[in-house]
């Protein structure tokens, strides 16, 4: 399948605490970034449909969120619309341009003092998303340490929490 373009879709980017103050400072990310968003194939790789549109936003969120351990340590998405190509694989992963932090929606990220989380990042760095998903520490970092929900204004204090 050909790679596919789309504007104003919802993306999730996983960032770094840096990346976020440059993002939240500057007021926007020229890109291209990594980010992933709900696709068709994302869909059908998790055994969603369409209308599960909450669960397939919090599937995204997780994968995001667990590409952003793997390339910063850390697990913080922002979500907001954006233009993007790509999308073609069962993460639903696509290159986005052009973010405006203006348009960020919500942002998310561990609990503070998430030690637990540092030593999972050491224990997966050099791997890939594709070779970490279905291992038994994502699974269980997934299931049992939510991610804390935070408004666009909050911006400071995660980026102190994540220090």
């Amino acid at each position: 399948m050909s790679p596919s373009q789309s504007e104003g879709k919802l993306v999730f980017v996983p960032l770094s605490g840096e990346l976020l103050a440059g993002f939240a400072t500057q007021g926007n990310l020229e890109g291209p970034l990594p980010a992933f968003t709900v696709t068709d194939e994302m869909l059908d790789a998790f055994g969603l449909r369409v209308e599960d549109g909450e669960q397939a936003e919090f599937t995204a969120v997780n994968i995001a969120a667990i590409a952003g351990l793997l390339s910063f340590g850390v697990r913080l998405v922002a979500v907001l619309p954006a233009s993007y190509v790509g999308g073609c694989d069962d993460f639903g992963t696509v290159s986005a341009s052009g973010l405006k932090y203006s348009q960020v929606v919500s942002l998310f990220a561990d609990e503070p003092a998430g030690e637990r989380v540092a030593l999972i990042a050491q224990q997966l760095k050099g791997r890939t998303l594709d070779e970490v998903w279905e291992d038994p520490i994502v699974i269980e970092l997934v299931d049992d340490a939510e991610l804390l929900w935070y408004g666009p204004a909050e911006w400071k204090q995660l980026v102190h929490l994540l220090g």
